[in-house]
């Protein structure tokens, strides 16, 4: 007796799966589609590392002549491309960057000029007391964009005893 309940039950189930699937192709559509899609979060970063026991201690007294005092790296993922901004503390809105001493009623600074970019770079001219150093109509590879941050200046041995100063800051911006 088992043995032909089964076997209808069978027979209902084949029967019942076989009106579901005809009554869903009833109701089918010819033609669906799906939205695939990501996302890629923007990268626009720089960083500065400064070079070991130079951008820390300047010689004021020797006179320097493009001295690298760091390594900076550009990372963008921006197709339009960026911009990265140049700023020195000290020169405020003027044109000059200038090592200033950390006591206030000492009147002794030391005058820079900055050079940025590639190999031995490219002049910075501060405006307002900052410059656009990279315009970029592209994205950086992966890897990023290396530049040197090169300083000059004359050194004068005979300056009040002090601690001379400026600070940079790089920047970047995704157009």
């Amino acid at each position: 007796m088992k043995n032909k309940n089964v076997k209808w039950s069978g027979i209902a189930a084949v029967i019942t799966g076989g009106l579901i699937l005809s009554s869903v192709s009833a109701f089918a559509v010819p033609a669906d589609n799906i939205v695939l899609s990501g996302t890629i979060a923007p990268v626009n970063t720089v960083a500065v590392v400064g070079v070991v026991d130079v951008y820390n201690l300047l010689d004021l007294k020797t006179t320097q002549t493009g001295l690298k005092v760091a390594d900076v790296l550009e990372t963008s993922n921006d197709f339009i491309g960026y911009t990265v901004t140049l700023a020195s503390l000290n020169a405020g809105v003027g044109t000059q960057a200038r090592l200033m001493a950390s006591n206030i009623g000492n009147g002794h600074g030391v005058n820079y000029s900055i050079t940025y970019g590639p190999g031995a770079g490219t002049g910075v001219t501060l405006v307002a007391g900052q410059a656009e150093v990279t315009n970029s109509n592209a994205p950086t590879s992966e890897e990023g964009t290396a530049n040197n941050l090169r300083i000059s200046y004359t050194g004068n041995s005979f300056l009040n005893a002090d601690t001379y100063s400026d600070t940079i800051t790089l920047t970047i911006a995704a157009k």
